[in-house]
């Protein structure tokens, strides 16, 4: 389950050790990769399943559980001169690690193709002035924006394969 608090102090102790990036390049690289480390370790994809066995029987799962299989974020400095714009392109870097994003069925005795995300939409909100001043603060609530967004991201391609002697797909229902 994604966790904004969690998800902050994840990034920020991957953002401090073994010592902060003396660059922005750096710094981007560390948050890119603890972010995707985080979300793909994290997030619970909840799929439908619908399948049937040869002789026509319907697999009485109706439902399991997945994840992503590969995700990267590719952060780098804007270069721009004032904060809109920064964001703005900070929330196109994002959109398109996500629109790359592969997921997949993980529950145990599934055996499916995975599923690509293709498309992304726009990131609404991306606040980095919380009330409070400490990283931590501003962190989180960044945290809680990207985990809103992804919890709107349900993508339609299914996962096509088997449950045992049955043969379906199953198709994302929510993140988590």
């Amino acid at each position: 389950m994604l966790i904004a608090i969690e998800m902050a102090d994840y990034i920020l102790n991957r953002m401090s050790n073994p010592s902060y990036p003396s660059t922005a390049e750096q710094a981007n690289i560390r948050m890119a990769e603890a972010m995707a480390e985080y979300i793909q370790a994290n997030a619970e994809i909840t799929f439908s399943w619908i399948a049937y066995s040869g002789g026509g029987s319907q697999d009485p799962t109706t439902s399991c559980t997945g994840g992503y299989i590969t995700l990267m974020f590719t952060l780098t400095p804007s270069g721009a001169i004032d904060r809109t714009t920064a964001i703005n392109a900070h929330k196109t870097q994002l959109i398109n690690g996500m629109m790359n994003a592969t997921y997949n069925i993980t529950q145990s005795g599934f055996v499916t193709s995975a599923g690509s995300m293709s498309t992304a939409p726009t990131i609404g909100n991306l606040n980095l002035n919380p009330t409070g001043n400490t990283p931590m603060l501003a962190m989180e609530s960044y945290c809680q924006n990207i985990i809103d967004w992804i919890k709107q991201l349900i993508p339609t391609a299914p996962c096509a394969g088997t449950h045992g002697a049955y043969t379906g797909s199953g198709t994302v229902i929510s993140i988590i």
